[in-house]
């Protein structure tokens, strides 16, 4: 999954990166821990770090066991959508002893401390295709979910004429790789998947950062979710996001 987005090509991040498909095992491990890690700082500043670790542990093995079914398409609930898991990956400095020091450690050292161990970790020539040459560290990731819908989903946007809709879900970022253009090469180069004719992405409508990404790569929100619609699902309303590609 590589090319460019609206506009030209997907800005470069400000870091070392990769992006590559996840593969079951190790590559889905890393992208479940990653979410875990972005729920986790959505948690209260009183939880307390044991808390949050049993936290992050049990989001980690639901995510983890939920791709798995999906990828493999065993989950009833998605069948007929072709579900794909990117990882954007880091080289794992700290498997050769480390680029920083006690005062400035270095970005593995942080990834792995935000993600609480060594699951976002991927060996060399596993976890991921293209597989990493070397030891990394998965930052970012996305699902592309390539279909006519989303399960359960009543905000959706229209069948394109031609091709297949393409649901961008569950962007995570690592806490310690935020800001530095991980989630929009991700974005970007999955407005390139093949067989998509129209990609769209739901965003909440609090979360400012997320939503002038996707303005910025798929153009303004389309839709908006009714009050009562967000509250029956005992979420945060939403906006739909889509492009032409």
């Amino acid at each position: 999954m590589a090319g460019r987005g609206r506009g030209g090509r997907p800005p470069a991040p400000a870091i070392d990166t990769v992006i590559r498909r996840a593969t079951p095992g190790a590559g889905l491990r890393a992208a479940a821990a990653l979410r875990a890690a972005a729920f986790a700082t959505n948690l209260p500043p009183s939880v307390s770090p044991l808390a949050r670790q049993a936290y992050m542990r049990m989001r980690y093995a639901d995510a983890w066991a939920a791709l798995e079914a999906r990828v493999a398409g065993q989950d009833e609930d998605w069948r007929g959508v072709a579900v794909s898991v990117w990882l954007t990956t880091i080289p794992d400095d700290d498997a050769d002893g480390g680029d920083g020091d006690a005062f400035t450690p270095s970005l593995a050292s942080r990834v792995r401390a935000a993600s609480g161990d060594a699951s976002t970790a991927l060996v060399a020539g596993a976890g991921a295709d293209p597989p990493p040459p070397t030891r990394a560290l998965a930052v970012g990731t996305l699902d592309t979910n390539l279909g006519a819908r989303l399960p359960c989903e009543a905000l959706v946007a229209p069948a394109p004429a031609g091709g297949s809709l393409l649901y961008l879900t569950n962007v995570a970022v690592s806490p310690a790789a935020r800001r530095a253009g991980v989630a929009s090469s991700l974005v970007a180069a999955a407005l390139t998947t093949p067989g998509a004719a129209r990609v769209a992405v739901h965003v909440e409508l609090a979360n400012d950062g997320a939503a002038a990404l996707y303005e910025r790569l798929l153009g303004p929100a389309k839709a908006v979710e009714t009050a009562a619609a967000a509250r029956a699902a005992g979420r945060p309303r939403r906006a739909l996001h889509w492009v032409d590609v």
